[in-house]
């Protein structure tokens, strides 16, 4: 197809998505199938994205922000952005994302597994193709919902197919709380909360729970027997032992409740803390994006 062809083609299609945005919005948001915040009963799940392709459309803040975690996860990350922040651009120079310095176009989600429309930054008229922020992501919305994609499109729920919680993180215990985008202001205190209340104890909890679940299993083949060996073990004072510091009384009492020794989780040489490792006290020790226990990502501010 001859260049002024397809250009024309592509001002033909923005028009239309001009023109579209707000009457499909509508039309989501008061029909029986619209994806307002009111209507939806969420179904929590935590996703395995390592080498899966998640694209998020938008060059700011935010999207700095969803990219970052991504990456964290395992993804294959490519951002489309006109004007991308400098830290998506550092990412990129470091070969953890692709990076399309444009405005998005039809067809960028294409082979992806999910995607992020986080175009919420005033900063970002580039990104937007000069047709308002409410056409783009009309469009991406549009695309993702032709492909089966799910798609979170930030601060805008009724194009959203999934939203995010405020989440904490200690080690393999990863905690996500959602309001359903009622009040993410509650989700960010009770993780705050939380913060408090779990620490390192937790971490090495699950590094030791995970280095005996095969022995376990082998020596005790009933499913039921182990459910209930675990419970023994969780209520029991283990938690303080590790809180306090003597790990050899933790993997002692592993031993005696559960009939195994972690063995393969060795003893660190110095068994630092969290708190030590980090230079945080253990209420500031949060996300992977390291949030603190008084501040707020801009994503738990919107979703």
């Amino acid at each position: 197809m001859p260049r002024e062809t397809h250009a024309a083609h592509q001002a033909a299609a923005a028009a239309a998505a001009v023109a579209a945005a707000p009457a499909a919005a509508a039309e989501r948001a008061d029909g029986d199938e619209g994806r307002g915040a009111g209507a939806v009963r969420y179904y929590p799940v935590f996703l395995d994205l390592r080498g899966r392709l998640c694209v998020v459309v938008g060059g700011g803040a935010m999207a700095l922000e969803k990219a970052h975690e991504l990456c964290a996860a395992g993804a294959r990350v490519t951002v489309v952005a006109a004007r991308p922040a400098a830290g998506i651009e550092e990412l990129a120079s470091a070969g953890r994302l692709s990076l399309r310095r444009r405005p998005y176009r039809d067809g960028d989600l294409a082979g992806a597994f999910l995607a992020i429309a986080a175009l919420d930054d005033a900063g970002e008229p580039e990104d937007r193709d000069d047709l308002g922020i409410e056409a783009v992501r009309e469009a991406v919305w549009r695309e993702a919902s032709r492909r089966g994609l799910p798609l979170n499109s930030v601060d805008d729920p009724v194009r959203c197919s999934f939203i995010a919680g405020s989440v904490l993180r200690r080690g393999a215990l990863t905690i996500a709380i959602s309001t359903s985008g009622k009040a993410p202001a509650l989700a960010v205190r009770l993780r705050q909360e939380l913060e408090t209340r779990l620490g390192a104890e937790h971490e090495r909890f699950l590094e030791l729970a995970g280095a005996v679940r095969a022995p376990l299993a082998a020596r005790h083949p009933d499913l039921a027997l182990r459910r209930e060996l675990w419970y023994q073990l969780v209520d029991s004072d283990v938690l303080d032992l590790l809180r306090r510091g003597d790990e050899p009384a933790a993997r002692r009492r592993f031993a005696e409740i559960l009939g195994v020794t972690p063995a393969d989780a060795p003893l660190p040489a110095s068994a630092p803390s969290t708190a030590a490792a980090t230079g945080q006290p253990p209420a500031e020790q949060a996300s992977s994006r390291e949030v603190t226990a008084t501040a707020r990502t801009p994503a738990e501010e919107l979703q």
